[in-house]
C-alpha cells in the first residue's frame, strides 16, 4: 500500500501582502535606493513647507503667498495623512510603529486634519 503525499505548494502571497511588502520597502527601508528616494522626498516636502511658512511671516511675501499658501498647506497635510496611513498599513508591527517616536510625530502632524482644524496650525 503506497501512501500518496499531497503536493505541498508554497503559499501564494496575496496581492495585498505584496503591496504591503513593497510599501514597507519604500517607506521604512532607508538603506535601499528606493527607500532613500522616498524619504528624501518627504524631507524635501518638510523643508519646502517650513521655508514657505517662514516666507509667509515677511509682509512683502505674505501678500504674494496668501492666495496660494492655504492650498499648499492643505496639499501638504493630505500628503502626510496619506503617508501616515500607508506607513500604518505597511508596517510589520503596526502597533509598535504607532507607539514609536516617528509614529507619534506623524500622528501629531495629521491631527488637525482629523479634528477639522485649519491646516496652518500644524505648519506654524
Amino acid at each position: 500500500m503506497s501512501s500518496i503525499e499531497p503536493s505541498v505548494q508554497p503559499e501564494e502571497v496575496s496581492s495585498v501582502q505584496r503591496i504591503r511588502t513593497m510599501l514597507n520597502h519604500y517607506l521604512f527601508e532607508v538603506s535601499s535606493t528606493g527607500g532613500r528616494v522616498v524619504n528624501y522626498g518627504i524631507m524635501l516636502m518638510i523643508v519646502v513647507t517650513v521655508y514657505l511658512s517662514m516666507l509667509d511671516t515677511v509682509p512683502e511675501y505674505h501678500v504674494k503667498l496668501s492666495p496660494y499658501l492655504p492650498w499648499v498647506e492643505d496639499f501638504v497635510l493630505y500628503f502626510f495623512l496619506l503617508e501616515y496611513v500607508l506607513r500604518i498599513f505597511s508596517a510589520r508591527k503596526r502597533k509598535k510603529y504607532m507607539k514609536s517616536f516617528h509614529g507619534l510625530i506623524d500622528l501629531a502632524t495629521v491631527l488637525p486634519l482629523l479634528f477639522g482644524l485649519h491646516s496652518s496650525i500644524i505648519i506654524r
